[in-house]
């Protein structure tokens, strides 16, 4: 049976370019896995592959909200799975490409699962009191928060990403202020080819991470440089005249909000590059914390379904495919 493969591990790796020549060779589509790549309009900022870049292999996964909406894993799961399924049951799975952890492992890898419903009582009692606590950056309370109840759980998310700081809380209270209770659950995508009388295809993990972290460092500064030199800037005064600065992608998202203030005149652009670069820095550090247990969990049950490779030691982008290619069939 063809493997899935998953292409994760850090931001600035060249995870998309190195999905597009896989896919070009194997003839299948590509899933982003991605939470900024969901968003409209979000294009330079995040590093969303052109029409020239994909290399005219399908991608879904991108462009399924406005910034306006809130974006969550259940509503990714309801794109990805259907489309997971469906290559699948056709012998062809898609290559899953994406630094979003929490979108990729509870289709492919078993997961704790919370049997707690929504609590909107307390979330907006919690999200109040942030507000109380922090009346600039409310974010910045939710996450210390979570991160005095469950470190673990707080280093996995983006401070700014409210809403599922707001879920871990919601869990930790619902569970008498413990981090625990959660149920293993098996891959969503099992579940649904079980439905259908089909065996899930083995999945192979590929992770790809610097092992020289101030070369990578300097890597994302440079790719920040780049990306201001592309137009970014334009592109955050465009979203913010279309949508209005509160707009929640641009709230979100990895730079963004530092050059909506420099849009609004709030931030000078030398200290908006400097905050991004920073940011961009601790991106990829929690995306190392993220799937180094991921990688090490499939690696138990076959040492050869996880692997992590150092983009910098491959030439070009074919040389690196070729190596996944080789651990693939191995």
């Amino acid at each position: 049976m063809q493997p899935l493969v998953v292409i994760a591990g850090t931001t600035g790796t060249g995870k998309t370019n190195l999905a597009v020549a896989l896919a070009q060779r194997w003839g299948c589509s590509i899933l982003s896995a991605d939470s900024q790549l969901v968003y409209q309009g979000l294009n330079i900022g995040t590093a969303k592959p052109t029409p020239a870049e994909q290399g005219g292999i399908f991608h879904a996964g991108m462009n399924l909200a406005p910034p306006t909406q809130a974006f969550s894993t259940a509503t990714f799961t309801q794109h990805a799975l259907p489309f997971l399924q469906q290559h699948c049951l056709q012998g062809k799975p898609p290559i899953v490409v994406g630094g979003s952890g929490f979108y990729i492992k509870p289709l492919l890898q078993r997961h704790q699962q919370a049997a707690v419903p929504p609590n909107p009582a307390f979330r907006e009692a919690t999200f109040t009191w942030a507000q109380q606590h922090s009346p600039n950056a409310p974010w910045q309370a939710l996450h210390q928060r979570l991160h005095q109840q469950d470190p673990q759980r707080a280093a996995q998310l983006e401070p700014k990403d409210s809403q599922r700081v707001l879920r871990a809380l919601e869990i930790i209270e619902a569970h008498g202020g413990q981090a625990v209770g959660l149920n293993e659950a098996p891959p969503l995508l099992e579940q649904a080819l079980a439905a259908q009388g089909q065996p899930m295809p083995p999945v192979v993990w590929v992770g790809l991470a610097w092992e020289d972290r101030p070369a990578h460092w300097d890597v994302l500064a440079q790719r920040v440089q780049r990306m201001l030199a592309a137009g970014w800037l334009e592109e955050v005064e465009a979203l913010v005249a279309l949508h209005g600065p509160e707009a929640h992608a641009l709230q979100t998202a990895i730079g963004y909000p530092q050059l909506v203030q420099v849009v609004q005149g709030t931030l000078p652009l030398a200290a908006a590059t400097e905050a991004i670069t920073l940011a961009t820095r601790q991106y990829a550090r929690r995306q190392r914390v993220w799937f180094k247990p991921v990688l090490a969990q499939a690696a138990t049950s076959n040492p050869s379904s996880a692997h992590w490779l150092d983009p910098s030691h491959y030439p070009t982008t074919e040389a690196l495919a070729d190596a996944v290619e080789a651990l693939v069939s191995a």
